[in-house]
């Protein structure tokens, strides 16, 4: 099985971590991990407290590459979808609907695990996990439009009142008297 990302490197048998099997390109020193390996790996963590290994990692970030480009299954042929590790990081990792294979290219393991996500790897696949993170990411354009529009002192100021009135058991009452355009008026 040639590489994903050289495409005319073959794979050798590796481990990612100690018990978790893979395929590791000499080249680009990527790793092909199948989701079945990684699940046995992690039930094995889980059962037996005394396989737990260090998933403590200091990394540079600068020093990984992400590939940019899409990537095709080096099983099926098939395209492999990215999928956003954290709103932190551009990383990403490429999975094969068809094979359950996933490319993890040098050092993403490490980040994985900076961010605490080693043991949590299936949980980035799904589409709760991905909808979080636009979610985040949304948020923080915004807001950064808000502070921009009205000032960092007063986007706080604003936000604070915001949940003031979202935390007030009368906040609808609240609503309609900040929009009502006189609301001492007995005229509606």
């Amino acid at each position: 099985m040639h590489c994903p990302k050289c495409k005319t490197v073959s794979l050798n048998y590796g481990y990612l971590e100690h018990n978790l099997p893979s395929k590791v390109c000499p080249s680009c020193q990527g790793h092909w991990l199948l989701l079945d390996d990684y699940l046995n790996w992690k039930n094995a963590l889980i059962n037996d407290s005394s396989l737990m290994t260090d998933l403590e990692s200091k990394i540079n970030v600068e020093e990984i590459i992400d590939t940019k480009h899409a990537l095709i299954c080096p099983i099926s042929g098939i395209l492999m979808t990215k999928f956003r590790i954290t709103k932190q990081t551009e990383h990403r990792l490429d999975v094969s609907s068809a094979t359950g294979g996933i490319w993890i290219d040098k050092g993403e393991w490490e980040l994985l695990k900076k961010f605490n996500l080693a043991q949590q790897l299936n949980h980035i696949f799904t589409t709760s996990w991905q909808n979080k993170i636009r979610t985040e990411m949304t948020r923080e354009v915004l807001a950064k439009l808000y502070i921009d529009r009205f000032g960092e002192e007063d986007y706080y100021k604003l936000a604070e009142i915001k949940q003031w009135i979202d935390q007030h058991p009368q906040k609808e009452y609240i609503k309609s008297f900040l929009f009502s355009h006189d609301p001492w008026s007995t005229v509606k």
